[in-house]
């Protein structure tokens, strides 16, 4: 029987199964930091190290026996298990094959010793092992049991510690184990294969010496025992814990025996299952739970650096990183991974810059004896220790004498106040910077990012533009600060958007070039006053001047990036359908003919017009055309490192292809691309839809990043976190800090709308139309006005005003409104028509629809029980 069945969906076990919660509780409950769990572990634990499973030797060994025994004169049956237990019952026990099988195969103990050590060379210890170590460092652990011939524990803790086991291998060592000895202890059941007495043959197994049974009642009187990767297949072990369950003194923390779905149950460990103090707990494998464990338990990732090459820790961390067994299918194991990734390639670097150094030592005006302080810094970073860190560059820098040696460790000491959120500090390296030298803008740079307020950056910036009067770089910087302010507050802003326009005219100016970001500030201020403007003149006039930009470009270039961009976004703003096929051809035309670097960039392209197009195409022809980009154009090995095409690739297998699972994989993978800093509100808006099991994982991952993000993005992403939480008060508190620091007007207002509706709050939402009146008469806040009128109607407000709701439905170019406004107007025909319509196109929109509040519940709940093709 397997355990799913006996475990779940009422099994007979059912009332017996505990999580992975429950016990990672019941170890972290220790007194005086003693660990109250001895581990057992099986088989099952060096799989993911690359040795084959019992099962697998199993079937080789009949194989290999059958061909003995009948000279190879007659085919093999299709049931070898049949053959034995008929043709060899003499030997062959059906309830303990392996050592039987083993016994046979193998006549005299050295052979099985060699046998074993072919089985075991050269094998790599898994991540879980990494786990398992660094708990037992941490104290949650100290001994552990083991069935195991291979040697993979041991080393585990040479390749990740500095401690050293009690290895207790040989019947003569077992006599030296103090069970209050704080060096962790191996106590090997089968022996080890160093020795001949391998204790695996049938007899053998059978009668385990008297002083390793002695030693399992000594350890398990004072502690409770894990068990994990085994079977249960060894009855003089099996017969111990029998014993110990039924005495009171012994196993006063239980046995939780872990186990796999698939995992088939023996009949001894399923009677031993029902003891009262034995638990199951299902697991997905070894290295899962160790690192469900560690996450829960240590709050950190793991500690250790190849340094060396041909080391064999480099050899692990490689094993690790190669994944062959796809751990990172698990949330932790994947981060994990990938933090050892970016660590692996950051000492790669550092190596290669430390060897390069002999011979630029001159050129860089950088002593050896700087350069190895840096990486001592950087090692301190490396392990958290910000503080320590700072305080250590301070000191070096203190001791510095030329300004090239200064300004590395400034850049290191700014560096680090920007991880600590230490404005003070930052602005006070990036001043020292300066001093060094006035008339380098990079430095300037810094020292603008040290400054909180969006106003004193755009204020500094323009103080300085008499030192630095024919750089364009500074222009565009201004503009950016400018653009940000006007669209934070567009009526109280100290720059208009007129100035910010002809901030990038001057850029221009100096640099007509399309490389020129100017070209990109200038187009994104003329498409701020068109979405701000009613008035059709100006509107006219304003994308005829976007046209006239566009034809500047391409007589350029017209097929620059810049180029490429401005038509993509001048496309996807429309529902011209022929334009979004001409644009394709195109894009398609100029990826075929660029470098593989420079099609990603192609790609992000393509699939903003490819999601525009299924957008507004006749709904029949939505798959067929996502299908040709997601699954005929772009390859997964082309989007690793992209976390937006991940996004987009999980979201066309959920709303197109309905597979929860696929779209949780390219989620998962999207979660850790290198560029995920910029795009973690798509994982935050994906698990509150569809996968909010991953939601504390995403959290995770944006704490991970916060010092990458800009302050307003953070605080927007946490707003965000606390709506799908319904912790609707911080998330108002949220919004509210990243509108104070630089999140637009528009999304501020949107965004707390939202949240006010989701906590039932009408009145306040009135309150803010009233309270941002000025700024409300300067922008137009579609979304806003679809909560407000809402509200209104709760509130059976004589603000309620069905013109606007009438209006608001007449726009052709955006349905989601138009379901909105027919919702609020209670025209229910009109509203289900186009959720029907949306959701044919895409199922991403049932999950969100579900999600607003202007849409009364019943409009959707038919599509309720339309169930996805693959669940997650």
């Amino acid at each position: 029987m397997k355990a799913s069945e006996l475990l779940l969906n009422e099994g007979e076990l059912s009332h017996k199964l505990r999580t992975i919660s429950d016990l990672i509780e019941h170890v972290r409950t220790q007194e005086e930091s003693t660990s109250n769990y001895s581990l057992l572990l099986g088989a099952g634990c060096s799989v993911t190290s690359g040795i084959r499973t019992a099962g697998q030797l199993i079937d080789g060994w009949m194989v290999d026996l059958y061909k003995r025994f009948e000279n190879n004169n007659k085919d093999k049956p299709k049931n070898l298990t049949n053959y034995f237990e008929k043709e060899h019952a003499s030997w062959y026990n059906p309830l303990n094959v392996y050592s039987s099988l083993f016994e046979k195969k193998y006549d005299l103990p050295p052979q099985r010793r060699r046998f074993v050590e072919n089985e075991v060379a050269g094998k790599i210890p898994s991540i879980g092992y990494a786990y398992l170590i660094s708990l037992v460092e941490n104290n949650f652990f100290n001994s552990i049991f083991t069935t195991n011939f291979d040697d993979l524990i041991n080393e585990g803790f040479y390749q990740f510690s500095n401690l050293r086991p009690i290895i207790c291998a040989h019947d003569s060592s077992i006599h030296s184990v103090s069970i209050t000895s704080k060096r962790p202890k191996i106590i090997k059941l089968h022996g080890d294969y160093l020795f001949d007495d391998i204790k695996s043959t049938l007899r053998e197994t059978e009668s385990l010496e008297s002083n390793t049974k002695d030693k399992m009642l000594e350890f398990c009187k004072e502690y409770g025992l894990i068990v994990v990767g085994y079977s249960g297949s060894d009855r003089s072990i099996m017969d111990v814990l029998e014993y110990l369950t039924k005495k009171d003194n012994y196993l006063k923390n239980g046995i939780y025996w872990c186990l796999r779905k698939d995992d088939h149950i023996s009949h001894a460990v399923r009677n031993l299952l029902w003891k009262e103090k034995v638990f199951p707990v299902l697991i997905d494998g070894f290295d899962e739970l160790f690192a469900e464990c560690h996450k829960e338990l240590i709050h950190r990732n793991l500690e250790f650096t190849a340094t060396l090459k041909d080391s064999k820790l480099q050899q692990c961390v490689r094993h690790i990183l190669a994944d062959k067994n796809n751990l990172k299918s698990n949330q932790v194991i994947a981060n994990e991974i990938n933090a050892i990734s970016n660590e692996s390639k950051r000492q790669e670097i550092s190596s290669f810059f430390t060897d390069l150094t002999k011979d630029i030592e001159g050129e860089m005006n950088l002593s050896l004896t700087d350069l190895k302080n840096l990486l001592q810094v950087d090692k301190l970073i490396q392990n958290q220790d910000l503080k320590g860190a700072e305080q250590l560059c301070e000191d070096f820098l203190n001791y510095a004498l030329s300004d090239e040696t200064k300004t590395r460790y400034l850049l290191k000491l700014i560096y680090i106040s920007d991880k600590l959120n230490d404005k003070n500090k930052s602005s006070r390296w990036c001043n020292q910077l300066v001093d060094i030298d006035q008339y380098n803008l990079g430095y300037h740079f810094k020292k603008t990012n040290s400054l909180d307020e969006q106003s004193a950056k755009f204020e500094y910036l323009k103080s300085i533009i008499h030192l630095f009067p024919n750089r364009f770089e500074l222009l565009n910087m201004i503009s950016h600060h400018a653009m940000s302010m006007v669209e934070n507050n567009p009526a109280n802003s100290k720059v208009t958007i007129d100035e910010v326009i002809e901030f990038t005219f001057t850029s221009l100016k100096l640099e007509p070039s399309h490389t020129n970001n100017a070209w990109q500030y200038k187009v994104n201020a003329l498409y701020f006053k068109l979405q701000n403007t009613n008035d059709i003149d100006k509107i006219k006039e304003l994308q005829a001047n976007i046209d006239e930009l566009s034809k500047t470009l391409s007589m350029q270039n017209e097929e620059s990036h810049r180029i490429l961009a401005f038509e993509t976004k001048k496309v996807t703003d429309s529902t011209d359908l022929p334009a979004h096929e001409k644009l394709i051809y195109k894009l398609e035309q100029v990826y075929s003919r660029s470098s593989k670097q420079r099609r990603l960039s192609i790609n992000n392209y393509l699939c903003d017009v490819y999601n525009n197009y299924g957008e507004i195409c006749p709904v029949n022809d939505t798959k067929k055309h996502l299908k040709r980009y997601f699954e005929g154009h772009i390859e997964d090995k082309e989007i690793e490192n992209s976390s937006k095409l991940l996004f987009n690739k999980s979201e066309y297998f959920i709303g197109i292809k309905r597979d929860l699972k696929a779209g949780k994989d390219y989620f998962n993978q999207a979660l850790l691309a290198p560029d995920i800093s910029d795009k973690i509100d798509r994982a935050i808006w994906l698990s509150t839809l569809v996968y909010p099991d991953m939601l504390d994982s995403v959290k995770e991952s944006l704490e991970n990043i916060k010092t990458e993000c800009s302050k307003w993005y953070y605080h927007n992403c946490m707003a965000d976190i606390h709506i799908a939480e319904g912790d609707y008060i911080n998330a108002l508190r949220e919004n509210k800090r990243a509108y104070d620091n630089g999140l637009s007007f528009k999304a501020y207002l949107s965004g707390t709308s939202f949240i006010l509706l989701k906590d039932k709050k009408y009145e306040e939402v009135l309150s803010l139309a009233t309270k941002h009146r000025s700024e409300l008469e300067k922008t137009i806040t579609t979304t806003f006005d679809i909560n407000f009128q809402y509200a209104a109607k709760k509130l059976n407000s004589n603000k309620f005003n069905n013109a606007t709701l009438l209006n608001l439905s007449a726009k052709k170019e955006d349905t989601d409104i138009k379901i909105a406004a027919f919702s609020i107007l209670n025209n229910e025909n009109a509203a289900k028509r186009l959720i029907k319509q949306q959701i044919d196109r895409t199922w991403l929109n049932y999950y969100k629809y579900n999600h607003w509040v202007v849409i009364p519940k019943e409009y959707i709940n038919k599509f309720e029980s339309i169930d996805t093709k693959k669940t997650a």
